[in-house]
């Protein structure tokens, strides 16, 4: 008799290499779900991220006017 494997609403299975599983392994807290520790790294890049823009748009603002000085 074959087992099927349950699905869950609202969740999906994704496979990884064992490379990056271990890699996960090791950022991970104790006891947290593979879940968590992917919606930490979402958060953590989408932090960087907008601050990366921010300072970008900053660097051609004053570019923009050191443009304009020179005119």
């Amino acid at each position: 008799m074959a087992v099927e494997a349950e699905k869950v609403k609202g969740r999906s299975c994704i496979s990884v290499s064992q490379q990056t599983k271990d890699s996960l392994d090791s950022i991970k807290h104790s006891g947290q779900s593979y879940n968590g520790v992917i919606e930490e790294l979402f958060k953590f890049w989408r932090d960087k991220k907008g601050e990366y823009w921010t300072r970008r748009r900053e660097q051609r603002a004053a570019e923009s006017k050191g443009r304009k000085g020179k005119e």
